[in-house]
Parts: C-alpha cells; structure tokens; sequence
C-alpha cells in the first residue's frame, strides 16, 4: 500500500473510508491478476490438449495402418496353410 497515497486520502475521506477503499482496490487487484492468471493458464492447457489430440490422432492412423499389415499377413498365411493341406491332401 503506498503510504503517500493513504495519508492523502484519509486526510480528505477519513481514516476507516481510506482503509476500506485501499482494502477494496487490493482485493479487486488480485482479483484481476488471479483471472488473468487462471485465463492464461486455460489457454496453455488447451494448447496442450489439442497437441496430445493431434499426435492421438496420428497413433490411430499408424495403428489402423499396422492392423491391416497383421490382418492381410494372416489372412494370407491361413490361406496358405489352408492351400497346403488341400494340396497335400491331394485336392489340387
């Protein structure tokens, strides 16, 4: 609190006046950097999330592409075995 200022203005509004204005001017301050605070840290917060969707996204996409490799290879290698058997079986 700047002294200056208090005794200024408790010479004109009074002492108890001057400390509930100075009290209230501090409160409101701190309020405002407490919410502009908690605002940039949502903002921040929010860049994080839509980084970790981003490379989400980007997992589902190679985990999709790496299903299909498995998929294809075993479907491949059961028609194979399935192909081997008949021909040994004497089928084809």
């Amino acid at each position: 609190m700047d002294v200056q200022l208090y005794e200024k203005l408790s010479r004109k509004l009074g002492r108890d006046t001057t400390q509930q204005l100075m009290d209230y001017i501090e409160s409101q301050s701190k309020d405002w950097v407490t919410k502009h605070f908690l605002a940039a840290e949502l903002e921040k917060m929010r860049g994080e999330i839509h980084e970790v969707r981003r490379e989400n996204a980007e997992v589902k996409s190679e985990m999709i592409k790496w299903m299909f490799v498995f998929w294809l290879g075993s479907a491949l290698s059961t028609i194979g075995g399935i192909a081997g058997l008949l021909k040994l079986a004497g089928v084809l």
